[in-house]
């Protein structure tokens, strides 16, 4: 399995700021107080002899692999990338972590959209 890195360790608490970019994933990207740019953090599953790769953050919030599973029995969430081993799993992860490209959203992400009003004067 994909280790997770050190952090954060209350359950349920938001990685960070949200930034004004995504991935080329579409996945959000936050800053946390370390000033880290994190948009996944991958964790890799075993099921039925296959590794899994799942993102752990979902909407903010950074999820353990027990939640993870879960979501996945649930089928909230898909894996990115699926293996018949977990050597391939963790080689996927990297790779994918290292090609994904930030992109700058050309306007607001999520929030609510001004009503403009056309009155006549």
């Amino acid at each position: 399995m994909l280790a997770m890195s050190k952090g954060r360790s209350n359950k349920y608490s938001k990685v960070g700021s949200p930034t004004d970019r995504v991935t080329d994933k579409g996945r959000r990207i936050y800053e946390t107080p370390n000033r880290e740019k994190v948009s996944e953090k991958s964790i890799t599953i075993e099921v039925k002899d296959r590794y899994l790769n799942f993102p752990s953050i979902h909407d903010g919030v950074r999820y353990d692999q027990a939640d993870i599973e879960k979501m996945y029995a649930e089928g909230k969430i898909k894996p990115s990338s699926v293996h018949d081993s977990e050597e391939d799993a963790i080689k996927a992860a990297i790779a994918r972590s290292r090609n994904m490209k930030h992109i700058k959203k050309p306007y607001a992400y999520g929030g609510r959209v001004a009503k403009v009003s056309a009155e006549k004067s």
